[in-house]
């Protein structure tokens, strides 16, 4: 694999988690989709990782062709795995609300 085969989808994300930071968040709706967002990247990120443990070569080896085919298939079973959630969207949405609050309404939830 070409160095800039590995660098492109890692540039994809970033410039996808930034396009997140930007957006405006006006209502609750608003938060939950940025958080089902992220956590759709954070998760085609693991299983890109993860495929990369897999051996390469053999019989099976498609070039690039699966490269493409698998990049994009990540893409889609972490956006499905999104939808579900694994609990990482609920999380970042009750953050980002604190930050929203103005401090008079903070709850502090330290024991």
């Amino acid at each position: 694999m070409e160095p800039l085969t590995r660098i492109a989808p890692l540039m994809d994300s970033i410039e996808r988690t930034k396009t997140l930071q930007q957006r405006k968040w006006e209502s609750s709706d608003d938060l939950r989709k940025v958080a089902r967002d992220f956590e759709a990247i954070f998760l085609e990120n693991l299983l890109k990782t993860m495929r990369r443990t897999i051996p390469k070569g053999g019989l099976l080896d498609g070039g690039q062709s699966e490269e493409i085919y698998t990049f994009l298939f990540d893409r889609e079973i972490a956006q499905r795995m999104a939808q579900r959630s694994i609990g990482l969207a609920d999380l970042i949405q009750r953050q980002l609300e604190q930050q929203r609050r103005p401090e008079d309404t903070k709850v502090d939830i330290r024991v």
